[in-house]
């Protein structure tokens, strides 16, 4: 049975997404389905990438829209993106609680998400 390398295996998969993709926008128009950054998690983690540079991918590919004046004029973007990955088993209350109290301490918009096995 033939084994793929890690490089044939990136290749294989960036090339089966682009013919997905294309695909997709011909039956559905430039937006299709889509997948939330949560539901993106898990497929990557199962195919062996860790969460943590999807969300910088992510990141970067939000950072990237950011254009206007203000970010003209300030000549970097205007957001400041913190990342933390707590390692252990949290049950969904308490991580519903973490959340309430990580959001009473710091004001803007965030997102949230557990990656891995909920229940």
């Amino acid at each position: 049975m033939r084994r793929y390398s890690d490089k044939e295996i990136r290749r294989l998969l960036r090339q089966a997404a682009h013919l997905q993709e294309r695909e997709a926008e011909h039956e559905h128009g430039e937006e299709g389905g889509g997948m939330t950054l949560a539901e993106l998690q898990e497929v990557a983690a199962e195919a062996g990438i860790h969460p943590r540079y999807l969300q910088r991918a992510a990141a970067r590919i939000d950072q990237a829209g950011e254009s206007g004046l203000a970010a003209a004029l300030a000549g970097t973007p205007l957001t400041i993106i913190v990342e933390r990955t707590v390692s252990g088993q949290l049950a969904s209350e308490g991580f519903e609680h973490a959340v309430l109290e990580i959001q009473r301490a710091f004001t803007g918009a965030g997102n949230a998400s557990m990656v891995g096995r909920t229940g």
